[in-house]
């Protein structure tokens, strides 16, 4: 409250052009609900996922922005209803570089062989998820019909979680290269395939062609709370996009190891149902603005174009 009220000042104090929020609406939104009286156009870049839950924010915030830039085709509409101009930008994960990763790179720099298969394992980047997902994943790996003896794991590791995944799977009896930095897109050029925690990381593999599969466990509350508020087919961004099971999604009470186990065997023996996966992935990855100008370019326009049209009125 410190920090908004300290942003409030600064505000009134310089009178900008023009006011661009980036994501993180618990702040974001309460600071461009201060100002709306401000007469400075205010630009929210990520649009809250009205769509999914908490449907009535959109109309709330029709109150207090004037443009929302939208990572996702779909999502304009569910402001535009309420009246509250919403641009579809393309999504930044297209500049991130995961698709340009070197996996001759990687395998010189952590001296794997050629003939070394990799599996990816992506527990998540808070501390309540690797926590809960780590011993479902020790136990699928352990059920699986993996040929060990010609496998090795590659983990990519969030700053904030890496002595916690390092200290737990070091436990484990497999071979494990941990990938910090910029390592992680040669890391994922590497991959034969992938078992990670849904989030961001589903579009990055999808860039660098990982077949994968999705698990998410929450903790009771939070899983009682999210059947009863969410409203989703899928959660897998890939699926959502595509609007079909691309990805297979073991989520809350199927994130067992029994049945991520098989799941994860057939993308890893199955070449249709790799090929198939990688097939999907390129029409999903259009979706999200590929074959445009970079998604930070047409955010850029998209705020230079209410200057210029604050200036004309």
């Amino acid at each position: 409250l410190g920090r908004l009220n300290e942003t409030v000042k600064d505000v009134e104090t310089r009178q900008p052009d023009a006011i661009v929020t980036i994501d993180s609406p618990g702040f974001s939104l309460r600071l461009a609900k201060k100002l709306k009286d401000s007469g400075i156009p205010i630009v929210h870049y990520v649009a809250p996922s009205v769509w999914a839950w908490k449907s009535w924010r959109a109309r709330q915030m029709s109150g207090y922005l004037t443009k929302v830039l939208a990572l996702l085709h779909f999502e304009p509409p569910y402001f535009e209803e309420h009246g509250l101009p919403c641009e579809f930008v393309g999504h930044p994960v297209l500049q991130s570089g995961a698709d340009s990763g070197s996996a001759k790179r990687f395998r010189q720099k952590y001296n794997i062989s050629p003939d070394r298969r990799l599996l990816g394992i992506v527990p998540g980047s808070r501390e309540g998820e690797v926590k809960r997902h780590l011993p479902v994943i020790h136990k699928s790996l352990e059920f699986s019909q993996i040929k060990w003896e010609h496998t090795d794991l590659v983990v990519p590791l969030a700053d904030n979680v890496s002595q916690i995944v390092r200290a737990n799977m070091r436990k484990w009896k497999f071979n494990v290269h941990f990938v910090r930095g910029t390592d992680k897109y040669d890391a994922f050029a590497a991959l034969d395939s992938a078992l990670a925690a849904s989030g961001t990381v589903a579009l990055e593999l999808a860039l660098a062609n990982v077949p994968f599969v999705t698990i998410y466990k929450m903790a009771p509350l939070s899983n009682y709370l999210a059947r009863r508020l969410v409203n989703l087919k899928y959660v897998n961004l890939i699926n959502i996009l595509l609007d079909k099971p691309v990805v297979p999604e073991l989520l809350l009470e199927s994130c067992k190891a029994e049945l991520i186990a098989p799941a994860l065997g057939d993308i890893w023996t199955k070449k249709n149902v790799r090929e198939q996966q990688i097939s999907d992935f390129e029409g999903a990855i259009k979706l999200l603005g590929a074959g445009h100008e970079p998604p930070g370019v047409r955010a850029a326009q998209a705020v230079l174009d209410v200057l210029d049209h604050t200036v004309t009125l």
